[in-house]
């Protein structure tokens, strides 16, 4: 019993060893096309990287909506004085009022 599990663990390393060796012998080397790919790729990742980096240090522009209607929010119940043209509605039980949309706000 103890021989037979020598004989296993012995034969066990000696196959371990050969694929170790083989493997290590049979690892093929890049070929000049790969090594010339690597480097420009290299190349491209560093652009990359100080564009990014230049982008990130720009200030983002805030862009601002100008010369468009604002929302105008009228208080609960019935308006006394309602501004010219808008033109009241109802929707389930509720009074809304559509708003011309112009290029100059009235107040």
């Amino acid at each position: 019993m103890i021989r037979r599990r020598l004989a296993v663990i012995l034969v066990a390393t000696a196959l371990v060893g050969v694929a170790t060796t083989v493997a290590l012998n049979g690892a093929e080397k890049p070929s000049p096309q790969a090594d010339d790919q690597i480097r420009q790729l290299l190349q491209r990742v560093e652009k990359l990287e100080a564009r990014v980096a230049d982008l990130e240090q720009r200030v983002p522009r805030i862009v601002t909506a100008q010369g468009l209607p604002q929302l105008r929010v009228a208080p609960e119940g019935k308006l006394e004085s309602v501004p010219k043209g808008w033109v009241p509605r109802e929707f389930n039980g509720i009074r809304y009022y559509d708003v011309p949309l112009a290029k100059s706000l009235q107040p």
